[in-house]
């Protein structure tokens, strides 16, 4: 469809080249018309001055002899007969001296048609001289003129005035019929030349001009059919071709325009000089400036370090014609400082390099993520070791702590062995605490949560320990506190690590700031952790804080920078963390100190209740059948049940206390209760022994125990068919309480 608007007619080619044509025609008739004009009137001249020259001949010789008469004799009816002739206008004698011998009546024709329409003009009384005058000069008359000669003197003169108005009649007929003949063949050669060029170029040149319009227009798909040939042909053919190239390279040009705009990733362009000469909107977004501010500048300006990275990348690409997934940095246009997976290549024109294409994508929430990815990978590798050595551990803290309490019931409360026995107790205490920090680290560890009072694990953590030293802490916490939902002990263990460590960072004394408020992450500004509620703990010291090295080793296990210390206050506190849905990051500058910013997913639960007192020391009676591999396990477990009031029997595994269990029930001496350790080293373990024994007996009465305290099945014993859970290491008071809610 042909949506180009077409041009009036007087701009139109079609009324330019008529008009050509009938300027050509106009001249040519012009010219042919004058030409015959001129010809025809040269003819008749001729033949006029020829026919005067004739008269002028033989009245000569008629009045050679009356010239020689006196000269006071006068010629009379000389020319009677020969002025009658309407071409002459008059005739006249003159002598010698051009006195005219001839009378008015002698000289004019009066039977010339001229004669009436001037002598009516003339004044009366004129002399002849004057009316001939007048007769040359208003009525076409020309002049031929011959002398009368006697012998080889001069007699006189005779002179014919010879009218040209039947020349110039003849003339004008001539011209208006040649003009006339010439119009009609200039009109049919015309007519039909227009026709044939208009038909052969005329409209070939207007659908061209009307297909370019279009094309002009962005009707990219505009063709021409046009059947001729030659040049016009060629033309509209080369017209075809270019527009079909021109739209696939249009096409081509937004297609990839198209991907450059879409990219995520940052695109640029350069020169052979180095000079940007495009770059994506990716880019400008990522490094916040626009096209305009990098078009022509060089590439050392988005790098952090300038012309140190960009020329060693740029040098490399030249050498080997591309790089791919280097690390680099660019830089914002504030300074800030991006990490780039950069890859650039040659672009090439045959054996010419014409530029160099740069791809980078932003990895800085990537390395993050990797980080993140590496500490974690780190804890579960220490996983396995430290689990193992905390099991092993505990089972033997397991028989000091069971020998310490029998001691302090076999001894005097007031005595001086009372009392070394209670300082033993609290050294254990403290070894509990590492092989604590030891399970945090291995693998299916979970905490025990419940809904806790986070303000008070806080403020009552930070002061234990923070007890004895020089620092000072001050709180602001928002009221009221979104409830969190933790294991009491772990989080209270994270609170005394990060305390720790910013006391230690301020060596000669200061104030710590703990900050812990409510906030969301509805929109993922955070993107570490997931949308939804948290509350942050922000610890801040004012100590010298982190060198940049540091930042990203700080939560490794055994890292540490102090002379004292083991490496694993801040690796357990990251690892909880983490299991309880929540992050730590550290933001520190040196001389600045440094700010530990802890979240914790908010509960929709409500806030348990406080818990109850430690119970007092209470006996009972029945019979435990207790499982464990370990021998001193076995033996303490059964001199400390023996103590409370119970009847022991002893198992070494699952497929023992199963049979004994079987055999009891088969004898009608049913067991009040079993105590089942999870881990047999080669044999049935306290997760499947208590499956079997369900199928035996599903009244049956289990406590789980583990020097595993933190394994899914401590944390969850319900779940699995337990009534309760003992963690190992465990003091005589505890096993008191848990037999009396058991029992």
């Amino acid at each position: 469809m042909d949506l180009s608007p077409a041009p009036s007619f007087k701009t139109s080619i079609r009324y330019r080249f008529l008009k050509g044509i009938c300027f050509i025609l106009f001249i040519s008739t012009c010219l042919l018309s004058g030409t015959l004009a001129y010809n025809v009137d040269s003819m008749l001249q001729e033949s006029l001055t020829s026919k005067g020259r004739s008269l002028a001949t033989n009245i000569v010789k008629r009045n050679e002899n009356a010239m020689m008469i006196s000269g006071n004799t006068r010629l009379e009816n000389v020319l009677t007969e020969l002025i009658t002739d309407e071409e002459i206008a008059y005739t006249t004698i003159a002598d010698n001296q051009g006195k005219l011998l001839t009378s008015q009546f002698e000289s004019i024709n009066y039977n010339w048609p001229g004669l009436n329409e001037i002598l009516p003009k003339l004044p009366k009384g004129i002399d002849l001289p004057d009316i001939l005058e007048a007769l040359k000069k208003d009525g076409y008359v020309r002049e031929i003129s011959l002398p009368i000669m006697l012998g080889v003197d001069l007699m006189g003169k005779v002179t014919i005035g010879l009218s040209e108005t039947r020349i110039r009649e003849q003339i004008t007929k001539t011209v208006l019929f040649v003009v006339a003949l010439n119009l009609i063949i200039a009109l049919v050669l015309g007519t039909a030349l227009f026709i044939a060029t208009k038909k052969i170029i005329l409209d070939p040149i207007v659908v061209l001009s009307r297909a370019t319009s279009r094309l002009a227009a962005g009707h990219l798909l505009s063709k021409v059919d046009i059947k001729s040939s030659g040049e016009i042909q060629m033309l509209a053919d080369s017209f075809n071709e270019m527009a079909e190239n021109l739209n696939t390279t249009t096409v081509s040009k937004k297609y990839v325009d198209n991907i450059i705009n879409s990219m995520m990733d940052s695109l640029v362009v350069l020169s052979p000089e180095n000079q940007i000469v495009l770059v994506n909107p990716a880019t400008c977004r990522l490094l916040g400036y626009d096209a305009q501010e990098l078009i022509g500048k060089p590439l050392e300006k988005i790098f952090y370090n300038g012309e140190a990275d960009c020329k060693a990348l740029f040098d490399e690409i030249l050498i080997k014609g591309f790089v791919n997934n280097m690390d680099t940095s660019y830089r914002t246009k504030d300074g800030k400082k991006v990490l780039m997976l950069f890859s650039g290549s040659l672009i090439t024109e045959g054996s010419m390099v014409s530029g160099i294409s740069c791809v980078a994508i932003d990895i800085t929430e990537q390395e993050r993520m990797r980080d993140e990815l590496l500490k974690l990978d780190k804890l579960e590798s220490v996983g396995a070791l430290a689990g193992g050595l905390a099991h092993d551990f505990n089972n033997l803290l397991q028989g000091v702590f069971g020998y310490i309490s029998l001691a302090k019931m076999k001894s005097a409360s007031d005595g001086e062995v009372y009392k070394m026995l209670e300082h033993a107790e609290k050294a254990l205490n403290l070894s509990t605490n590492l092989t604590q920090q030891l399970l945090t680290f291995s693998k299916g560890g979970e905490p025990i949560k419940k809904v806790v009072q986070l303000p008070l694990i806080i403020t009552h953590s930070v002061r234990l320990a923070l007890s004895g030293s020089n620092i000072d802490c001050q709180f602001t916490i928002d009221d009221p506190l979104w409830p969190v939902e933790a294991d009491e002990g772990q989080l209270s263990q994270v609170m005394q690590n990060m305390v720790i460590n910013a006391s230690d960072a301020m060596p000669t004394g200061g104030t710590i700031h703990i900050v812990v408020r409510n906030i969301s992450n509805d929109e993922n500004a955070l993107p570490l952790i997931q949308a939804g509620k948290y509350v942050l703990i922000n610890i801040e010291d004012s100590g010298e804080g982190i060198p940049e090295e540091y930042i990203k080793k700080i939560f490794d296990p055994y890292f540490t920078t102090k002379e004292k210390g083991n490496g694993l206050g801040l690796a357990a506190s990251f690892s909880i963390v983490k299991k309880h849905g929540g992050i730590i990051e550290v933001q520190s500058e040196l001389g600045e100190g440094a700010t530990f910013s802890i979240y914790l997913p908010a509960s929709e639960k409500n806030i348990s209740p406080a818990i109850q007192e430690e119970s007092m020391l209470q006996t009972g009676s029945g019979k435990i059948l207790v499982m464990d591999d370990d021998e001193i396990i076995r033996t303490m477990s059964e001199s400390m049940l023996s103590t409370l009031g119970f009847r022991v029997e002893l198992a070494v595994n699952g497929e023992e206390a199963l049979a004994k269990y079987a055999q009891a029930m088969a004898s009608g001496r049913v067991y009040d209760g079993v105590i089942l350790d999870l881990t047999i080293k080669g044999g049935m373990g306290g997760k499947e022994t208590i499956a079997k024994l369900i199928e035996l007996d599903p009244g049956v009465r289990a406590i789980v125990s583990s020097g595993y305290s933190e394994d899914p099945v401590m944390a969850n014993f319900h779940e699995y068919g337990f009534q309760a859970a003992l963690a190992k290491p465990f003091p005589l008071a505890k096993l008191s309480e848990i037999l009396q809610k058991l029992m």
